[in-house]
């Protein structure tokens, strides 16, 4: 209903009316936006991870989905979304919400990295702002949102991101790294790499420190999709730009497409293609009992050696469920 989108329009209001104050009054060395975007991209990714945790249990049977959804067999056509009804699925309105607002994250963020008050002066903040500035879109993104994206992406660009990038040589390679792992890691940070005796090579007191190889906090699937869909505007960007006969040097308008042309062809690949010799490696190492472990039925106990997951090779009985028994 109209009425429901303009109370999220004035609740955004005052919320943008408070982000502006503190951005405003804060002192310098507080360094409010980069304070913000931290807090807002950790909330994110943790209200959309338990957002998907939820939809696997209630997906996980038939009764669990008509538990969470029960089925109207009085309606049989398909929930018009014109009408203005609050239905769910991929028709709703907010179908690509994870338990939490895209649209105002996204507006929120860009208020952030345009803000003529405060700039943005961490690099790690800076890089999730930019994933953030792409919040509840897709590669699917309809023509006319991504031409949307592409603007506000050319004005961050043109305004934050390269002003910054002149000042500290090391976005760059920061940029990358974070939106390969964003994009292509199930966590923020990679996990720490073996030798050959099993240990890890880089092994000490950070490694078991939170937010640091394993412990570090896992990827949500919205964060993957804002990033994928952040790697498409900043691509279409980068294809704008022709190496060969653009200078970027001479002519102040050919900045952010060198930039993006930058990051998108010669630094992401780098990380990406580390990220996939890693796969490999892994997924080469994998045994048929590390199959049939991750295929067996959940709540039977599998037994190592089995036949068809689980039945023991030597005449053995196949496992039976696990039964729960009351506390005495």
């Amino acid at each position: 209903p109209q009425s429901s989108y303009r109370s999220v329009s004035v609740r955004y209001s005052s919320v943008h009316d408070s982000l502006k104050t503190v951005v405003t009054y804060s002192p310098v060395v507080a360094k409010a936006p980069d304070a913000i975007i931290f807090a807002l991209f950790a909330e994110v990714n943790d209200l959309a991870q338990k957002d998907d945790e939820a939809r696997v249990l209630a997906n996980e049977t038939r009764d669990a989905r008509e538990r969470y959804e029960p089925i109207d067999e009085t309606f049989n056509k398909l929930p018009s979304v014109s009408c203005g009804g609050n239905h769910r699925g991929k028709l709703s309105q907010t179908a690509s919400h994870r338990n939490y607002d895209p649209a105002s994250v996204r507006r929120a963020t860009n208020a952030l990295l345009q803000s003529s008050s405060a700039r943005v002066t961490n690099g790690e903040a800076l890089g999730r702002a930019l994933v953030l500035s792409h919040a509840g879109t897709t590669q699917r993104a309809n023509r006319k949102q991504r031409v949307a994206l592409v603007g506000c992406m050319l004005d961050t660009l043109k305004d934050t991101v390269v002003p910054f990038a002149e000042k500290d040589s090391e976005l760059l390679d920061g940029l990358a790294r974070f939106l390969a792992l964003c994009a292509a890691a199930s966590r923020l940070e990679p996990p720490p790499k073996k030798g050959d005796d099993g240990k890890n090579e880089d092994a000490g007191p950070q490694d078991k420190k939170e937010g640091s190889g394993n412990n570090a906090p896992i990827v949500s699937p919205s964060i993957h999709e804002a990033t994928t869909s952040l790697l498409n505007t900043l691509g279409g960007i980068a294809g704008s730009f022709d190496a060969e006969y653009d200078d970027a040097d001479e002519e102040e308008e050919q900045k952010p497409y060198a930039f993006a042309f930058e990051l998108c062809i010669k630094k992401i690949p780098q990380y990406l293609v580390s990220r996939l010799a890693d796969v490999l490696k892994s997924a080469e190492a994998m045994t048929e009992e590390d199959m049939k472990l991750f295929l067996s039925p959940k709540g039977v106990l599998f037994s190592p050696g089995g036949v068809n997951g689980g039945a023991s090779a030597n005449g053995g009985t196949a496992p039976k469920p696990v039964e729960k028994k009351k506390a005495k």
